[in-house]
């Protein structure tokens, strides 16, 4: 999920630099470096986010049906409590 979310972010910053650049008439290397740097600087936040939020649905799945299975009583085993 933080490779798709690096991704996302790095073609949005890329794009958005560079139709800006153009619109402005700004230089096309200066452009270009800014996009080059947009892409990594926004690519290295999605993986954070992007693997943070996979961790965050993870957990949340685990601990919901831990709580299934102890509404349920088959999942005795897995309650801490004597």
């Amino acid at each position: 999920m933080g490779r798709q979310y690096a991704a996302i972010l790095g073609t949005i910053a890329f794009v958005t630099v560079i139709v800006q650049g153009w619109a402005g008439g700004f230089e096309l290397r200066q452009t270009l470096e800014t996009a080059v740097l947009s892409t990594l600087t926004y690519g290295a936040i999605g993986y954070v986010v992007g693997t943070a939020a996979a961790g965050i649905v993870r957990n949340s799945i685990s601990d919901a049906e831990i709580e299934a299975l102890l509404r349920t009583g088959s999942g005795t085993a897995l309650d801490p409590t004597p």
